[in-house]
């Protein structure tokens, strides 16, 4: 049995996210202690508990201490089955997170698999359903994997009452993640808000292409006006292009000007181009379970070493995967290098 430390790195959630998926897909039971020790609510909470249901479900596992607020939890996987699957956060949880954390099982388990979640799609500390769709999900198409997802409804903070949905087929990971340079790229966006006057978007889109536009970059900006439980607001920018990646989100809150929604995501992606990287670093860490079981080695610059990727790599050297490699380039530019199966 694996033995892991829930305060080890960033001593969040992902420990065990990340640990639920190499159990699946090892096949090795394990045992985490003192989980999200560092967080100012630890334990689990609803969206922890709803990814150990989830993987449980999908793999017939064994689970004990899975409830709320349990500070330890051991989880013994079976056979990975697919088939049609719900699951219901209960809360504001992210559904990006729960659907991540049994993706990878099912594109590697025998049949067409549909996934339906409810919860929080666009919410703070956690991908949007926009990032998994339009980032997350092409990164993994380059390397052999077919999934498709739909929005059905937005949820926000902090009611979340969104649902989104997954087609899952059979997928081999035939191909590794390649390093690339000097790759062209434009910009699209999406600017939303619910149950907010709707000079909000136009706001939130309108300063994010004039700071864009001040660059020397240009952007598509997308104006939706989706019917959601919570009121909110967000713009998110990315990357369109065959292999560099990148999303960039910003939430609107009371008090806060639509104008400073939109810039923030401007800066954020007008940030990264300046790095020369690949990869954003959310990605970079979402990568690094995929490219294990990728055939080959995968290769990726991205600009920064955050706690998520070091927490992730130190998750797979517990599972037996020790051949990953970070190497400082030059300031803010990294190269990730896995040695896939």
């Amino acid at each position: 049995m694996v033995v892991l430390d829930g305060t080890y790195g960033e001593g969040g959630g992902q420990i065990l996210r990340s640990a639920l998926t190499l159990a699946i897909l090892t096949g090795q039971g394990f045992r985490i202690e003192d989980i999200r020790g560092r967080r100012k609510r630890p334990g689990l909470r609803p969206q922890h508990l709803a990814c150990v249901r989830a993987a449980a479900a999908i793999s017939s596992a064994r689970v004990s201490d899975a409830s709320i607020g349990s500070r330890e939890l051991t989880f013994y996987p079976g056979r990975t089955v697919s088939g049609d699957y719900r699951f219901d956060v209960g809360s504001a949880g992210s559904t990006s997170l729960v659907l991540q954390t049994i993706l990878l099982p099912l594109l590697m388990a025998k049949g067409v698999s549909t996934v339906l979640i409810k919860g929080g799609t666009h919410v703070p500390w956690s991908p949007c359903f926009h990032y998994l769709d339009e980032v997350f999900r092409p990164a993994l198409e380059l390397m052999g994997a077919r999934f498709a997802l739909t929005l059905f409804r937005w949820g926000f903070y902090p009611k979340g009452g969104g649902t989104i949905s997954a087609t899952i087929e059979p997928s081999s990971l035939e191909r590794p993640f390649r390093h690339a340079t000097k790759v062209g790229f434009y910009v699209k966006g999406v600017s939303a808000a619910s149950k907010l006057p709707r000079h909000v978007v136009t706001r939130q889109a309108e300063s994010a292409q004039k700071l864009l536009q001040s660059k020397g970059v240009f952007s598509r900006i997308e104006s939706l006006y989706p019917d959601a439980c919570s009121s909110g607001s967000v713009l998110f920018l990315w990357l369109e292009s065959d292999a560099r990646f990148g999303g960039f989100t910003a939430y609107g809150r009371r008090g806060k000007r639509a104008e400073t929604v939109g810039e923030e995501a401007a800066s954020g992606l007008l940030s990264f181009l300046a790095t020369g990287a690949q990869v954003d670093s959310r990605l970079s860490d979402q990568l690094i379970l995929p490219a294990l079981f990728a055939s080959g080695k995968s290769q990726w610059s991205t600009d920064q070493y955050t706690l998520h990727l070091k927490t992730n790599i130190w998750v797979a050297s517990q599972f037996g995967f020790k051949e990953i490699d970070v190497k400082k380039i030059e300031e803010n530019l990294f190269l990730v290098t896995v040695a896939g199966t």
